[in-house]
């Protein structure tokens, strides 16, 4: 269940960054406990929710990319194009879980 003070996080850093999280990933990012189990079990280095938009020292938020993870080697990132990120509402951080409620 997402984390109401996780998607309050989530929406002032994307108002400090100025870009749109995708929805999806988001999501994942307000499940309380989600990215830590992810880790878990994962070789790779995941972008916890605290430096979400901070990694590559902004190198990839320049290039309109959203680093999500990297492989333990260095050698591979998980990335979100931003450029791709057109929502016709805000998305379900605003507008509600399942519903449009709030949305422009």
């Amino acid at each position: 269940m997402a984390d109401p003070g996780r998607r309050r996080f989530l929406i002032d850093r994307e108002r400090e960054l100025g870009i749109r999280i995708p929805a999806a990933v988001a999501q994942w990012y307000a499940i309380d406990g989600a990215v830590e189990h992810f880790v878990q079990g994962s070789s790779a280095i995941i972008v916890r929710l605290e430096q979400l938009g901070m990694a590559a020292d902004g190198g990839d938020l320049a290039a309109g990319r959203l680093l999500l993870a990297s492989d333990y080697q260095g050698c591979c990132d998980w990335l979100v194009n931003l450029a791709w990120v057109r929502l016709l509402c805000r998305d379900w951080l605003t507008c509600g879980v399942g519903g449009s409620e709030g949305c422009r």
